[in-house]
C-alpha cells in the first residue's frame, strides 16, 4: 500500500513546466535545479516549492521535504494535492498520526480525492485501524467502482479483521479489473494461499513473475506456494531464482533453508540455520541514567502498558492471548529511547563480530537502516505461534518482565524462546533441529530475521513483557 505524491502536469511553456518533466522522468538534479530558479524569481510560488518538496522526500531529506510542502501549504491552503503530500511525507517519516490528520485535511478540501482515500486507507492497513481502513476503500469504490486499487486496499482491510471469504472476492474483483497488475495477481494468490488453496495460487504467482521477472519478492511468492503444495524441486528452483536477484532475501532463504532439509540435503540445512554461531545473546549490566537494569525495565514496562497503541488480538500479528504495540522506535521516548541506543550499540557489535561476517549466510549490514520494534505482553497461556521476520535483515528481542514460573526448577520450558518450527504453511512435519532459549530480564537475544521461532505457552497470573525489533534497510 505505497504512497503517491500529487503533481500538476506538465504543460511545456515554462521552466516550472520543464522541472515537472525532469522530475517525471528522474531527472532530478536537472528539476532541482530548475525549480530554485524559479524560486528564486517567485519566492512564494506554491507549485514550486511543493515540488521540491516532493523532490526532496524522494531522496531522503524528510525534514526538508516537510518545510517546502509546509511553506506550499501556507500559500494555498486551499490545495488538497499539497495535503495529500505533506501526508506522505510524514508517513515516510513516521509521523503516522499526523500523517493521518494530513489526508483528512486534504479529504476535508476534496471529498471525491481517490488519491487521498487511497492513501488514507493504506496507511490506515499499516496502522491496524482496519475498520477505519475499510470505510475508505468502499468510499474510493462508491466514488469509482472500476478502480482495482480500491479493491486491492479493501482485501487488506479484510484480511486484517479474518473476513477472508470477503477479502477473496475483493481481490478476485482487483485481477478481474486488472489483470496485468502483478500487485492484484500476488495479492490474490496471497489469498489462496492463506486459505490452503495451494494450486489455485501457483497460477496467480506464476502471472505476476511474468509480469515483472526481476522481483525477488514475487518469485519468493511463487516459492512458497510450490512448496505449500509439496512441488519441493519446483519450489528450490524458484527460491533460487529469488536469492540471485536478493541474496539477503530473508523469507526466499529461511523457506529455502525448510526446503533443503525435506529434501534431505540436511548439511546444506544446517549451515543456513547456524544456531551455534549467528545466534547471540548479552546480558545488560549497567544502563545510563537508571538506578539498575530492574529500574530500567520498570519504567519500560510502564511505558509499554501506557502507549497508546497497545491492543488486545492485534490483526495480523502472531500473538495468541496477548496485547502487541504498534512502532515503540519510530519517535522513541522515555527509557525506549535509551533502550534504542543499546540496541544499536549491540546490533553494531554482532555485524562487526568476524563469526558473523565470515560466515556464508551470516548477516550483512544494510548501508542505511532504521529500527523497527513493537512490545508484546501476554497474558495466561499467551505464546507466539511460529514466524520469522521476513522485512528485517537482523531481528531480535528483549525480555523487560517474566513470569517466575519461566525458568522454574521443574525444567519446564513454559515461555521460552523456540527456534526452528516454521509456520503450518509449510506442513506440520516435525523439524529435525530445535534450539531453546530461556528468557531472562536483562536478556537480549539477536539472530537472522530470517530464523523461524515461536513463544512456548506459559501459564501464570503474572504478564510476560518483551521488545521485538527489526534492523530494516530503508527504502
Amino acid at each position: 500500500m505505497a504512497t503517491s505524491f500529487q503533481s500538476p502536469p506538465p504543460d511545456g511553456r515554462d521552466p516550472l513546466a520543464l522541472a515537472s518533466e525532469h522530475h517525471r522522468q528522474g531527472r532530478l538534479a536537472q528539476a532541482e535545479a530548475l525549480y530554485n530558479t524559479v524560486l528564486r524569481k517567485q519566492p512564494g510560488n506554491g507549485d514550486a516549492l511543493n515540488l521540491l518538496g516532493v523532490l526532496n522526500a524522494q531522496q531522503g531529506r524528510l525534514a526538508r521535504a516537510q518545510e517546502l510542502v509546509a511553506a506550499a501549504i501556507a500559500r494555498q491552503p486551499d490545495n488538497p494535492g499539497y495535503r495529500i503530500n505533506m501526508a506522505s511525507v510524514l508517513a515516510a517519516a513516521g509521523q503516522h498520526d499526523k500523517a493521518v490528520g494530513a489526508y483528512e485535511q486534504a479529504i476535508g478540501l476534496d471529498p471525491t480525492n481517490l488519491s487521498a482515500l487511497l492513501n488514507l486507507g493504506g496507511l490506515l492497513v499499516r496502522l491496524d485501524r482496519v475498520i477505519e481502513a475499510e470505510k475508505c476503500f468502499q468510499r474510493t469504490i462508491e466514488l469509482d467502482p472500476e478502480l482495482a486499487g480500491a479493491y486491492e486496499g479493501l482485501g487488506f482491510a479484510l484480511v486484517r479483521q479474518q473476513r477472508k471469504d470477503e477479502a477473496l472476492s475483493a481481490f478476485e474483483r482487483a485481477v478481474a479489473l486488472d489483470p496485468d497488475s502483478p500487485m492484484a495477481q500476488a495479492n490474490l494468490g496471497g489469498l489462496y494461499l492463506a486459505k490452503g488453496r495451494h494450486a489455485a495460487a501457483v497460477p496467480c504467482f506464476q502471472k505476476a513473475v511474468a509480469l515483472v521477472p526481476g522481483s525477488a519478492d514475487l518469485h519468493t511468492n511463487l516459492a512458497v506456494a510450490l512448496h505449500a503444495g509439496g512441488a519441493l524441486d519446483d519450489a528450490l528452483a524458484a527460491y533460487e531464482a529469488a536469492l540471485r536477484l536478493d541474496p539477503d532475501n530473508a523469507r526466499a532463504l529461511g523457506a529455502k533453508g525448510l526446503v533443503l532439509g525435506r529434501l534431505g540435503r540436511a548439511t546444506e540445512a544446517a549451515e543456513i540455520f547456524d544456531y551455534d554461531r549467528l545466534l547471540r545473546s548479552k546480558r545488560l549490566g549497567e544502563v545510563p541514567g537508571y538506578a539498575s537494569v530492574t529500574a530500567f525495565n520498570e519504567a519500560l514496562a510502564d511505558h509499554v502498558r501506557r502507549h497508546p497503541s497497545l491492543m488486545a488480538d492485534r490483526p495480523g500479528r502472531t500473538t495468541r492471548l496477548g496485547q502487541q504495540t504498534g512502532d515503540l522506535f519510530a519517535e522513541p521516548s522515555g527509557a525506549v529511547r535509551q533502550l534504542d541506543e543499546l540496541i544499536r550499540e549491540a546490533v553494531a557489535g554482532y555485524f562487526a563480530a568476524e563469526e558473523i561476517s565470515s560466515h556464508a549466510f551470516g548477516p550483512r549490514q544494510p548501508e542505511r537502516w532504521h529500527i523497527y520494534g513493537w512490545a508484546t505482553v501476554l497474558n495466561s497461556g499467551g505464546h507466539q505461534a511460529p514466524h520469522n521476520h521476513p522485512s528485517g535483515v537482523l531481528s531480535g528481542v528483549y525480555y523487560v518482565k517474566l513470569p517466575k514460573v519461566i525458568g522454574a526448577a521443574d525444567g519446564s520450558s513454559e515461555g521460552f524462546l523456540e527456534f526452528g518450527r516454521p509456520n503450518e504453511e509449510f506442513g506440520s512435519e516435525p523439524p529435525a533441529n530445535l534450539r531453546l532459549i530461556r528468557p531472562e530480564e536483562g536478556l537480549m537475544v539477536l539472530f537472522p530475521s530470517r530464523f523461524w521461532h515461536r513463544t512456548i505457552e506459559y501459564f501464570s497470573d503474572e504478564n510476560r513483557i518483551s521488545i521485538a525489533f527489526d534492523v530494516t534497510p530503508d527504502s
